[in-house]
């Protein structure tokens, strides 16, 4: 079903929002951020492939949340986390708010942690992620 670069990819992602989320529950610090921003980005392209990951970062209406995205980044870089984070969270919702509701619906579906992502808090996010998104479409627009 996956190739192993996919594979890595996935593991890179996953490792990647872990870090970004050690990062911020030490109180924004720089290194974890910068580790988990670093999984993340190279993790994205071994997912989808290089020439997909530019159309789905460099399309049109992306414009907006990949200019957020990597500014946030740099912000953080260049040690300003708590407002990298924060533009960078605007950024991420533009770019992959869409695919909230897949996500929250693989995550209910989950044998351990389902229960919990059945909670309403859960669905209330979903809803004003969508509200935020620009697009609510469930495919990635690459082809």
């Amino acid at each position: 079903m996956f190739s192993d670069n996919q594979r890595i990819g996935v593991a890179c992602c996953v490792f990647g929002a872990l870090f970004i989320a050690l990062g911020i529950l030490t109180l924004f610090d720089r290194g974890f951020l910068i580790i988990g921003n670093i999984l993340f980005i190279s993790g994205v392209p071994l997912i989808l492939g290089v020439q997909r990951t530019a159309k789905f970062f460099f399309k049109r209406t992306k414009v907006v949340g990949t200019a957020c995205f990597f500014l946030g980044i740099l912000l953080i870089l260049v040690r300003w986390p708590v407002f990298g984070c924060l533009i960078e969270s605007f950024g991420f919702l533009n770019l992959f708010g869409p695919f909230a509701s897949f996500v929250l619906l693989f995550l209910r579906n989950a044998p351990v942690v389902g229960p919990f992502f059945k909670l309403p808090i859960f669905s209330t996010l979903e809803k004003s992620v969508k509200k935020l998104s620009k697009t609510t479409e469930l495919s990635l627009d690459l082809v």
